[in-house]
């Protein structure tokens, strides 16, 4: 039994996986570089910090259209894809159940490096603790047949698209009329994306401080995102993308066993959606 439970030999490893990975793990970095950098406000607004002009604005278009989500997106999918290709190879060779043992040991020990990462390592936007959590949930899926994957990951996808243009008409609806006093919705939402001096120092404080205030500063803004803001951003994001993970492996896309127009259709109908987008 100690061999099937063996780390994976070099000749078995597959290839297309690790280049993936290896891309998404360095454009996750040309990511969150900003938040480890500037007030987390700068992730979607330039003028919040970091400027926005010149090469400045330049950078930060270039991370929002071709790092922001896409590289998240790709990580998110090779991890659901991960989860099908370790119980799958345990199980073809005779584990059992303890490929499910040895899967939710491996989710529960991430959720402890990812809550560790967050809370005492001071990182607020750890996702490895929201994948755990998510890892756990899907182990249940990794036999569906991929048609049905895709169909719940496209479901799921859907209703995060009607989830944004009603929170879009929200905000709408809460911006102030000229000569009108900004309601509590409308300086919420300003929070969100703009910085002023005294959000700015409190940011700073949390890395100039003892570790112990960095820690103790940080908390609360660390886990009202890990535990309010992420449940919802898992259903939207993170879950549809495993699934299309799961379902690519299973269909030999991700391994490169497909025809090459499969993949040349993959490049252009994505960038003919995505990029006018």
């Amino acid at each position: 039994m100690a061999d099937v439970v063996a780390p994976v030999a070099d000749e078995g490893r597959l290839e297309s996986l690790d280049i993936l990975r290896g891309m998404a793990v360095l454009g996750i970095l040309a990511m969150n570089i900003v938040g480890f950098g500037l007030p987390w406000q700068a992730y979607n607004n330039p003028p919040a910090a970091g400027g926005a002009d010149g090469i400045n604005l330049l950078t930060y278009q270039i991370v929002s259209v071709g790092f922001e989500g896409t590289m998240r997106g790709i990580f998110s999918l090779l991890f659901g894809a991960g989860i099908v290709l370790l119980t799958s190879r345990m199980e073809q060779a005779g584990a059992g159940v303890r490929a499910a043992d040895i899967h939710m040991r491996r989710m529960l020990w991430l959720m402890l490096a990812g809550f560790v990462h967050w809370s005492l390592l001071l990182w607020i936007g750890e996702i490895l603790f929201a994948y755990s959590i998510c890892g756990l949930l899907l182990f249940a899926f990794r036999h569906t047949r991929p048609r049905l994957q895709l169909a719940f990951a496209a479901l799921l996808l859907t209703a995060a698209t009607v989830d944004a243009i009603s929170e879009y008409h929200h905000a709408v609806a809460a911006q102030p009329a000229a000569g009108e006093a900004a309601g509590e919705d409308w300086q919420e939402l300003l929070a969100a994306t703009r910085s002023d001096a005294e959000d700015r120092q409190m940011q700073r404080d949390w890395h100039e401080d003892s570790y112990v205030e960095a820690v103790a500063g940080q908390w609360e803004a660390a886990h009202y995102y890990q535990w309010i803001d992420l449940p919802h951003w898992l259903l939207t994001d993170v879950i549809p993308f495993m699934l299309i993970g799961m379902a690519l492996l299973q269909l030999g896309v991700l391994q490169g066993h497909r025809p090459a127009r499969i993949y040349w259709g993959m490049i252009l109908g994505g960038y003919a959606i995505g990029l006018p987008l």
